[in-house]
C-alpha cells in the first residue's frame, strides 16, 4: 500500500482560514443575544457546580455508558432569552453526545423539524 502523503497548505492558505473562523465567531455571537454570557463567572460557576452535582454524562449513562461530563448542556433551548438562559435546568453530557446528537437536535428543532428531546423522555 502506498504512503500517504501528508496534506500541506500554504502560510496564506493557513490565514485564510483563520480568518474564515474568526469571521464566523464574529458572525455567531452577533447573532447571539446570549453567547457572551458563556463567558462569564456567573456561566462557569453554574456550570461547575452541575459537572459536580453530575460528574457523568446522562446521555452515555442512559445507555449503560460511564463516561464523564465536560459540558453543562441547558435541558431545552433558550432562544436567546437571558431569563430561560439562567433559570432553565442543566444537564452533564460528554463532548461527544453534545457536539454530536444534541447539536443535532437543536439544529433541527430550529429548523422546524423536530423537538429538542431530553434524556428523561
Amino acid at each position: 500500500m502506498p504512503e500517504r502523503v501528508g496534506f500541506f497548505r500554504t502560510a496564506q492558505q493557513i490565514e485564510a482560514a483563520k480568518e474564515a473562523e474568526r469571521d464566523y465567531d464574529r458572525r455567531r455571537n452577533a447573532e447571539s443575544q446570549t453567547r457572551w454570557l458563556y463567558g462569564t463567572a456567573r456561566w462557569k460557576a453554574k456550570r461547575a457546580d452541575q459537572l459536580r452535582r453530575e460528574p457523568l454524562c446522562c446521555r452515555c449513562k442512559a445507555q449503560g455508558v460511564l463516561t464523564v461530563a465536560t459540558v453543562a448542556n441547558h435541558s431545552r433551548r433558550h432562544n436567546g432569552d437571558p431569563v430561560l438562559f439562567w433559570s432553565i435546568p442543566l444537564e452533564s453530557t460528554c463532548q461527544p453526545c453534545h457536539d454530536g446528537p444534541i447539536q443535532a437536535e437543536e439544529r433541527a428543532a430550529a429548523r422546524g423539524g423536530g423537538v429538542v428531546k431530553s434524556p428523561e423522555g
